[in-house]
């Protein structure tokens, strides 16, 4: 019985790791391309990730990974860059989190770091889905903007 129970653990362990690449293995794709520059390579990069989130949760060191940002993070422990990089993206995020209005910057969170859907959060706000995507475009827009600046 216990042979049992750990093979419908590896069949969940497996599922979710195919649901995390179906899901997020394209944006994560362009991530590394940015990174390392080469297509070729990146793709070999994320061939990688795959296999040492497969490693991390089949040996229990890997919590779930629900959101993009949880995923770009345990990549970028992965991936040829430096600490410096990795603690000047997030300098530059909190810089223009900063340019957001409060609102824009609750949005944002929500879907970006917790991967909350925006009727979800337009539930919660108690405001129309609508809302939520003009001011999730807005705050986008505004990133963008300043980002090239």
């Amino acid at each position: 019985m216990l042979k049992i129970q750990q093979e419908a653990n590896l069949t969940s362990r497996s599922s979710d790791i195919k649901f995390i690449y179906n899901k997020y293995s394209g944006m994560l794709l362009g991530y590394i391309t940015e990174i390392v520059k080469d297509h070729k390579q990146a793709e070999e990069y994320l061939i990688k990730v795959f296999l040492e989130v497969a490693k991390a949760q089949y040996n229990g060191d890997l919590q779930e990974l629900t959101s993009w940002n949880q995923l770009r993070r345990f990549a970028l422990n992965i991936l040829p860059v430096s600490k410096a990089l990795a603690n000047d993206e997030q300098t530059a995020g909190l810089t223009l989190l900063n340019k957001l209005s409060d609102s824009q910057q609750q949005i944002f969170q929500a879907v970006y770091y917790q991967g909350i859907s925006t009727a979800a959060i337009a539930a919660h706000l108690n405001q129309p889905e609508d809302f939520i995507r003009r001011t999730l475009k807005e705050a986008f827009n505004i990133m963008r903007e300043n980002r090239e600046n």
